[in-house]
């Protein structure tokens, strides 16, 4: 049994670290690799009928995380 553990807002790879090099004041640095997929979005479904509806922000995890 898997469960796909993620919040109700849909950010990509790089929206996440930009996200997080803005609040670190390190700008990441991306490689790109060819063939590579690059939109992939976990269906939460089962997490929130197993445990519940994400009810935090990204930025908001993201910052008490990084205190």
């Amino acid at each position: 049994n898997r469960i796909n553990v993620a919040g109700v807002e849909v950010f990509s790879i790089k929206e996440i670290c930009e996200l997080i090099g803005q609040l670190t004041s390190t700008p990441p640095i991306f490689e790109n690799k060819e063939g590579l997929t690059n939109n992939l979005i976990a269906d939460i479904t089962r997490m929130k009928a197993l445990l519940n509806t994400p009810s935090m922000r990204l930025i908001n995890g993201l910052k008490e995380m990084l205190k």
